[in-house]
C-alpha cells in the first residue's frame, strides 16, 4: 500500500513538472508572440498544437487517450523540441551554413542538421527515460512529440519575425505534420534495434526533408501531399501495421 502511494505520488509529481513547464513556455511564448504576430495567429498556433498532441496520444483501435502516450508525447514536445532547436541553432551559428547560397543551405544543410538533431533528441530522451526499445509505440509517440515541439518552435521563430496569419496556418498544415512524420520515421528506425534500419530511416527523413524544402521554393501543393503522406503513413503504421501490440500503452 505504501509502495503504491509512493508510486502514485512520484507519477503525479512528474506530471506536475511537465505541465508546469508547458504552462510557463506557453505563457512566455504568448506574451512575446501576440505583439508580433497578433492574437489570432497565436491562438490558432496553440490550438493546432493541442490538436496534434491529442491525436498522437490516442490509443490504437480505441477512442480514448492513453495516459502513457500522452506523457511520452508531452515530454517529446516540451523537452525534445527545445533540444532539437538548440542543436540546430548551435550548428547554424557554429558552422555558418545559413550564410551559404540559399538553395544549398535550404535543400542540403537545413535538412541534414534538423533530422540529425531529431535523432539525437529522441536518443537522449529515450535513454533518460529508460524506455525499452520494445515499447515501440511509446517511442514513436515520443518521436512525434519531438517533431511537434520543434515544428511549433520553428513556427514561433517565423512569427517573431512577423508573418501573416495565412502563413501561420500554412505552416501548421504543411510544415508541422512533416516534422512530426519525419521524427516518427527516425524513432521507428531506433526501435527496430537494427543499425541498417536506423541509418536508412535517417537518410530517408533527410531526403524527404530536402525534397520538401525544394518543393516549398516552387510549388506548395506537392509539398502538402508529401507532408500528409509521411505523417499519415507513420501515424497509421505505428498503430495498426507495425506495432500491433499495445500492452506497453496500457496504464
Amino acid at each position: 500500500m505504501m509502495m503504491e502511494s509512493k508510486r502514485r505520488a512520484g507519477k503525479e509529481g512528474k506530471w506536475f513538472f511537465i505541465l508546469a513547464t508547458l504552462a510557463i513556455v506557453c505563457t512566455l511564448a504568448a506574451n512575446v508572440l501576440i505583439g508580433k504576430a497578433g492574437f489570432l495567429s497565436t491562438f490558432i498556433s496553440f490550438m493546432a498544437a493541442f490538436v496534434y498532441l491529442i491525436v498522437l496520444s490516442v490509443l490504437p483501435n480505441e477512442r480514448r487517450i492513453s495516459e502513457t502516450l500522452l506523457e511520452s508525447t508531452l515530454i517529446g514536445a516540451c523537452f525534445g523540441g527545445l533540444i532539437v532547436s538548440g542543436i540546430v541553432f548551435s550548428l547554424s551559428y557554429g558552422t555558418g551554413y545559413d550564410r551559404l547560397p540559399d538553395n544549398f543551405a535550404i535543400i542540403i544543410c537545413g535538412p541534414v542538421s534538423e533530422e540529425m538533431a531529431k535523432f539525437l533528441s529522441i536518443l537522449i530522451l529515450t535513454t533518460a527515460l529508460r524506455l525499452k526499445w520494445g515499447e515501440r509505440l511509446d517511442v514513436t509517440s515520443l518521436g512525434g512529440g519531438v517533431g511537434l515541439g520543434f515544428g511549433i518552435l520553428e513556427l514561433f521563430g517565423y512569427m517573431f519575425r512577423g508573418v501573416t496569419c495565412m502563413n501561420v496556418v500554412g505552416r501548421l498544415v504543411i510544415s508541422v505534420p512533416f516534422h512530426i512524420g519525419s521524427a516518427m520515421l527516425i524513432s521507428y528506425g531506433l526501435v527496430t534495434s537494427k543499425r541498417r534500419m536506423q541509418v536508412v530511416a535517417i537518410l530517408v527523413a533527410m531526403g524527404a526533408h530536402s525534397l520538401s524544402n525544394y518543393l516549398a521554393l516552387y510549388n506548395w501543393f506537392p509539398l502538402l501531399v508529401l507532408s500528409w503522406f509521411l505523417f499519415s503513413t507513420m501515424y497509421l503504421g505505428s498503430r495498426k501495421i507495425v506495432f500491433r501490440s499495445k500492452e506497453s500503452c496500457e496504464k
